[in-house]
């Protein structure tokens, strides 16, 4: 969730109420960060949607395999393109 706010600006669930905001996090859809701050390279959708998956089965099984999916992102730029505040969220 830290990841993604980082990213996006925005949390991944959001609501006025507080119950809401529970059932989507227990049950609604996570929108692919790239939706919510274009030009974001697709890489981070595959691997926070998985990092937030709702099955655990389908997370990162550790943190280190999540820290290197996130590295492995950092590094792989889409056509070139410096993704500067994305790299500003992992590079320490």
């Amino acid at each position: 969730i830290v990841a993604y706010e980082g990213l996006t600006g925005i949390l991944p669930f959001t609501s006025a109420d507080p119950m809401a905001a529970m059932y989507a996090i227990a049950n609604g859809p996570v929108e692919p960060p790239s939706r919510r701050r274009p030009g974001l390279s697709p890489d981070w959708d595959t691997v926070l949607l998985r990092a937030l998956s709702k099955d655990p089965a389908e997370r990162y099984a550790s943190m280190e395999q999540f820290a290197r999916a996130v590295l492995q992102c950092r590094n792989n730029y889409v056509a070139g393109a410096w993704d500067y505040a994305a790299w500003q969220v992992v590079r320490d």
